[in-house]
C-alpha cells in the first residue's frame, strides 16, 4: 500500500521493486558457496520488512518506501553498494502514463 491519496490508502495497488546489489563477489564466485556471499532471502526479507501492511505505517511516497528498502539492504553482510527501483504500473493519472518509478542509491 503505496499512496498519499485516500483511494490509495483503501485500495491496495501493485508495486514492483528492482534491487540492485552491488558487492565484491570474488571470494563466493572462486568458492562457489553462500558463505561468502549475499543471501537473497536476507534481501528479499530486507523488502518485505520495508513494505508494511499495516496503512497506519505504510509510506506514502514511492521514495520514502525507496529509502526504506535501501536503507534495510545496504545493511547486510558484503553489500557495498545498492540501488533500488520502485515502480507503481497503474498510478492513476489524468493522462497516458504507462507507470511512475522512482530510483534510490546508497550509498
Amino acid at each position: 500500500m503505496v499512496g498519499d491519496l485516500p483511494h490509495e490508502r483503501e485500495m491496495l495497488q501493485p508495486i514492483e521493486v528492482d534491487v540492485e546489489v552491488m558487492a565484491d563477489l570474488d571470494e563466493s564466485a572462486d568458492a562457489d558457496s553462500l558463505v561468502f556471499g549475499i543471501d537473497y532471502r536476507r534481501v528479499y526479507q530486507a523488502v518485505r520488512d520495508a513494505i508494511s501492511d499495516d496503512p497506519e505505517h505504510a509510506p506514502r511516497l514511492l521514495e520514502t518506501l525507496c529509502a526504506r528498502i535501501a536503507d534495510r539492504v545496504i545493511e547486510l553482510d558484503r553489500v557495498d553498494k545498492v540501488r533500488i527501483c520502485c515502480r507503481k504500473p497503474w498510478a492513476a493519472l489524468p493522462g497516458p502514463v504507462d507507470r511512475v518509478e522512482v530510483e534510490v542509491c546508497r550509498p
